[in-house]
């Protein structure tokens, strides 16, 4: 499920950021178009590979066992829950995401064809945008929040939405840079475009940050059992020195690094910065999934 997820996340990543350019007519990022569209292509065999992982492992949702729902439990969990319907639901996220992604790849090559974003390119991705909230919110929540049935929060969604784009951003710097240094991009990407891009690694990370406070304080602030129980198994035990290493990793320490204008334009520090981030997303995504599997397993 994880590595299934972090899959999915990052042709979605490539989706979204495909269609950032598309509306905002952006021209200086058209030179590594290509990584976005190679990271968006990636999907379709993605989702794939985590509609057989969920399939496969629906047992493992504590809701999935006979009597675990029972009458005293609200009638909307109970219906969305059912197994046939949630699995109904997944392939339809899938499905969808796989259609935009073909749909999308082959617009956005048409475009750097063309020289720059297209109207027909903007609407897709426009349309895309629309869907992406509402389904990738939907998503997140049957497929990781579930984990932990007695537990919800309306902030899970966009949270993960902060996540993906982080790490796509995280990948397309590192993957420019290497880029870069191997001579296809040697020409089309300069200090300027570094900076840029690094200046997005930044802002993302604060976006990433802003939202996980904001979820985290309003739980904390309200104190009700069946909010707190997320928080309560993460900062105990052996979960708690990763808990907030995920807040150092993600946030703390590309703030730092990142603030001088010089490191933005040094192609050394993006690199390091991306890989933190990309182990970042890791870590985020693992405390996710496993405290909520078993609150007291070994790391």
């Amino acid at each position: 499920l994880l590595v299934g997820f972090l899959s999915v996340g990052f042709g979605l990543g490539g989706l979204l950021l495909i269609a950032f350019h598309d509306l905002t007519g952006a021209r200086w990022s058209s030179a590594f178009g290509c990584i976005r569209e190679g990271m968006a292509a990636t999907l379709p065999w993605a989702a794939l590979a985590m509609a057989v992982i969920l399939v496969a492992g629906l047992s493992s949702y504590p809701w999935s066992r006979t009597g675990a729902l029972t009458e005293e439990t609200a009638w909307f969990e109970r219906w969305w829950l059912e197994p046939g319907f949630f699995t109904a639901r997944l392939v339809a996220y899938l499905a969808i995401w796989a259609v935009f992604a073909a749909a999308m790849v082959r617009a956005s090559r048409r475009a750097t064809a063309l020289g720059g974003p297209t109207r027909a390119g903007a609407r897709l991705s426009a349309a895309f945008l629309v869907v992406f909230s509402l389904t990738f919110w939907l998503a997140s929540s049957d497929w990781i929040m579930s984990l932990q049935p007695d537990w919800y929060s309306t902030a899970f969604g966009v949270y993960n939405f902060s996540g993906v784009l982080l790490a796509a951003q995280a990948a397309v710097t590192l993957l420019t840079v290497a880029l870069r240094a191997a001579g296809p991009l040697k020409n089309a990407v300069g200090r300027d475009q570094l900076h840029d891009l690094g200046t997005l690694l930044l802002s993302f990370s604060c976006f990433w940050m802003y939202i996980w406070f904001c979820q985290y304080m309003l739980i904390w602030y309200t104190n009700m059992p069946e909010e707190t129980s997320h928080y309560a198994s993460r900062v105990r035990g052996l979960w708690a020195p990763l808990f907030y290493a995920n807040i150092v990793i993600n946030w703390a320490i590309p703030f730092a690094v990142l603030l001088p204008r010089a490191a933005k334009q040094n192609a050394g520090t993006l690199v390091k910065i991306s890989l933190l981030l990309l182990a970042g997303r890791w870590l985020d995504v693992y405390l996710m999934i496993l405290p909520s599997i078993n609150a007291d397993a070994s790391l």
